[in-house]
């Protein structure tokens, strides 16, 4: 009687592990997902941070202020123009 029970134990135990085994793979491949959708999230915000230091950096540079003012000092004559 001892095997009988033995065995009724061992299968329990093992479609149990099988049960849980699946269970876990599955949450073990959602987890990977997230994972995977958090880093590219983070790569993307790495990047817009870096173009948005650029446009900081160029905006503020001495350069860009003195370019409007570079359009306006350029003037025509009728002289110039003559053919």
């Amino acid at each position: 009687m001892t095997s009988i029970a033995k065995l009724l134990k061992q299968a329990i135990e093992r479609t149990a592990k099988k049960q849980m085994r699946s269970e876990t793979e599955a949450l073990r491949r959602a987890s990977a997902r997230y994972r995977r959708a958090v880093a590219d999230l983070d790569s993307r915000t790495k990047k817009i941070e870096r173009q948005l230091a650029f446009i900081r950096k160029q905006l503020s540079s001495p350069e860009a202020a003195s370019a409007p003012h570079d359009r306006g000092s350029h003037r025509f004559s009728a002289k110039g123009l003559q053919s």
